[in-house]
């Protein structure tokens, strides 16, 4: 696994996951609004990204 790589999964799903984990913990509305939203649009991509490659295979 390649160091980018590791990186981009940092702060794709770590860095929001802290963030979500610390407003819960202090009860910050606006963080968890935004590390949600941040969670889901990544993972939306993701499964976006995962449709179009599979696409491009099957072709």
């Amino acid at each position: 696994m390649a160091l980018y790589t590791i990186f981009w999964i940092i702060i794709k799903y770590l860095v929001p996951v802290a963030i979500l984990t610390y407003s819960v913990i202090k009860f910050n509305p606006f963080l968890i609004m935004i590390s949600v939203l941040w969670l889901l649009v990544s993972l939306i991509v993701s499964l976006i990204n995962f449709s179009i490659k599979s696409n491009f295979v099957k072709s």
